[in-house]
């Protein structure tokens, strides 16, 4: 197995240009040929009060990819079509993957404009994960609305952190190859800070 995860806080997040991004998080968990998993989770500067990205992406024993990406959040549900589109219409142009409403369990939560997809085994998807991570950035750099202090954007983002820790596909799937414990400690380095997965 083998397992790797990139945190960028701070300023190195501003220095690398997403002055917007308070904490961008990229996990990678592979263990042929049981499981192969990417998830990325972006949460915007607070005062922006714009959704976070999430994108949670599986290759099946299979061959067969499967995920979900939304932009998720107190404000999601107000968000203005432009800033999904481009990464929906990625999604669309991508040959071979098909999309679907987001599950119940997160729908509340979100945008709605984007959610699960799946493609045909073996379909070549290695960019797409970069692809989505590119849109969200650049929709996320002309993003103007400010959110008041003590919002309810804090508490969405733990909403949608404590949502995927019970109901995703790859958190379940981590739980059942390697154990509670570890789930657990992969999705403290999603979703929490840094020095809670330790």
């Amino acid at each position: 197995m083998s397992a790797a995860t990139y945190v960028l806080e701070g300023d190195l997040v501003s220095g690398s240009g997403a002055a917007s991004v308070e904490r961008l998080v990229v996990t990678h968990v592979r263990a042929a040929p049981f499981y192969n998993g990417l998830a990325v989770v972006v949460r915007p500067a607070r005062m922006l009060g714009a959704p976070a990205l999430v994108l949670d992406l599986m290759v099946l024993p299979s061959g067969q990819p499967r995920g979900f990406v939304e932009l998720c959040g107190s404000q999601a549900s107000r968000l203005d079509a432009a800033m999904a589109a481009p990464i929906a219409q990625l999604l669309d142009t991508t040959r071979g993957l098909e999309r679907s409403p987001s599950p119940a369990w997160i729908r509340s939560l979100t945008s709605g404009a984007l959610g699960k997809f799946r493609a045909r085994p073996r379909t070549a998807i290695s960019g797409l994960a970069a692809g989505v991570l590119d849109r969200y950035l650049r929709s996320l750099a002309t993003y103007t609305h400010q959110t008041a202090a003590g919002s309810d954007n804090e508490r969405e983002f733990k909403s949608v952190g404590d949502a995927f820790r019970a109901n995703s596909p790859s958190g379940k799937a981590l739980t059942r190859l390697f154990g509670g414990q570890f789930a657990s400690r992969y999705a403290a380095l999603l979703w929490d800070d840094p020095v809670k997965a330790t």
